[in-house]
């Protein structure tokens, strides 16, 4: 019995040892950049010592590394992160924000499949906006990803946007009138709105 006690003991003590060390040098790979080390060691710290705290900060990690990912234009690979982020939290901002750059990444099915869990209305209305701007971005592909409610929407922003580049204002403002406040698609209705003021000169609508 006693030597089973011991071997417990010392089995804890490396986790005890090196735990303390763990959030300085996480720290110091994150200011410096270093965010796959950061992961490294944010998931080695939260495998030690599984608390809401360390937790926590292996999910920011973890958006770190992808947005790093991201932005270096890995986007594989940082799809990929964004899933494993996905899969790990239940924080409904952290779920908004990993679906949401999932979405950027060009992943449109995987980013609404994580809609159910995001039960605050101004997030999911954040991360809709944001799977429809990607959608836009990836043209007839884009609108086949999306649920046919938002066809209509997608529709007449691409008419809309259309009819501006040749000159046909009216056409692109009778376009526009589809998309009513509540829709996905209404920053992108504001902000032609604005090209066509400034073109018209009325600085003030503009």
């Amino acid at each position: 019995m006693r030597s089973l006690i011991e071997d417990e003991s010392m089995a804890k003590k490396p986790a005890a040892a090196v735990a303390p060390r763990l959030p300085q040098q996480i720290a110091k790979a994150r200011k410096e950049g270093r965010t796959q080390q950061a992961l490294d060691l944010a998931r080695q710290l939260h495998k030690q010592l599984p608390v809401a705290q360390h937790r926590e900060l292996l999910e920011h990690v973890m958006l770190e590394r992808g947005q790093q990912l991201q932005g270096q234009g890995k986007l594989s690979d940082a799809a990929t992160v964004y899933r494993n982020l996905l899969e790990f939290t239940s924080t409904p901002s952290l779920v908004a924000e990993g679906a949401g750059r999932l979405a950027m990444c060009g992943e449109l099915a995987e980013a609404l499949a994580a809609m159910p869990r995001v039960g605050d209305p101004r997030l999911r209305q954040g991360l809709l906006a944001t799977i429809v701007d990607s959608a836009l971005g990836q043209g007839p592909a884009g609108k086949n990803a999306l649920p046919a409610e938002l066809h209509a929407g997608f529709d007449s922003v691409k008419q809309a946007f259309a009819h501006y580049e040749v000159g046909r204002d009216e056409e692109a403002r009778a376009a526009l009138q589809a998309i009513g406040l509540q829709s996905p698609f209404l920053e992108w209705k504001l902000l032609l709105r604005g090209f066509l003021a400034y073109q018209a000169n009325d600085d003030a609508r503009a």
